[in-house]
C-alpha cells in the first residue's frame, strides 16, 4: 500500500444528518466475493463477512450520533492496484439511527478518531454532524466512555480488517478531536 491510498479496498459508509448527506470512507484489507457480500481478509489471516463487520462497526457508532442521523446503507470497493480506479463490489442497506440523546449543538460538529497502527502510521475516523461530548476539548483514553471504549475495540479487533491508508491495523488510541468543520458551516449558512 502506498501513501494514502485507498488499495485494496475500502467501504463508504452512507448516511444523513436533517442537514446533509455524508460519506465516511474507510480503508479495509482485500475484499474478495463470495456469499452474499463477500467477505475481508481480516489481521488474524481469516475471514469475515463484509456486512457482519461494517455493521458491527456501525452499530458501535451509533451512542455517537443523535436520532436524527441516519446510516443509510454502505458500498465495498476494490482497486486492482494503487492507480487503478475505485469498482464498488458489493452495497447493503442498513437503515440504522443513531441513538445519543445528548442536548449539545451537533450541526456542523465533526470528531476525528485519530489511532496509530501496527505499521506506526495514523488512521482516522471522521464523524459529522456528530453529537458534541459537551465540550471541544479533545479527548484522551483516561475520559473515554463505555460506548468509545466499545468502538475502538471494534476498529481494533485482529477479527476485522479495518486499515489505515498507509497500511497498518489501527491498533493504539491516541484521541478524539472535535471542531466545527468549516466547510460544513459554509454548506449550512451558518457564516
Amino acid at each position: 500500500m502506498t501513501e494514502g491510498s485507498l488499495y485494496p479496498s475500502f467501504v463508504e459508509i452512507d448516511y444523513h444528518s436533517d442537514y446533509a448527506p455524508h460519506k465516511m470512507t474507510i480503508p479495509t484489507k482485500q475484499w474478495n466475493s463470495g456469499g452474499a457480500f463477500g467477505d475481508f481478509e481480516t489481521w488474524s489471516a481469516g475471514a469475515i463477512p463484509a456486512d457482519e463487520m461494517v455493521e458491527a462497526l456501525v452499530t458501535l457508532m451509533l451512542p455517537f450520533f443523535r436520532s436524527s442521523v441516519s446510516f443509510d446503507g454502505f458500498t465495498v470497493f476494490t482497486m486492482a492496484d494503487v492507480d487503478a480506479p475505485a469498482i464498488p463490489r458489493a452495497s447493503k442497506v442498513l437503515g440504522l439511527d443513531g441513538t445519543s440523546v445528548g442536548t449539545a449543538p451537533y450541526k456542523a460538529t465533526q470528531a476525528t478518531w485519530s489511532a496509530k497502527t501496527t505499521a506506526g502510521s495514523l488512521a482516522k475516523i471522521i464523524m459529522l454532524d456528530v453529537a458534541l461530548s459537551g465540550s471541544f476539548e479533545r479527548l484522551t483514553y483516561s475520559s473515554l466512555t463505555p460506548a468509545a471504549e466499545a468502538f475502538l475495540a471494534e476498529w481494533f479487533d485482529d477479527g476485522n480488517a479495518w486499515s489505515a491508508r498507509i497500511d497498518g491495523k489501527p491498533d493504539y488510541f491516541l484521541q478524539i478531536s472535535y471542531t466545527m468543520n468549516e466547510k460544513l458551516r459554509r454548506e449550512y449558512h451558518m457564516t
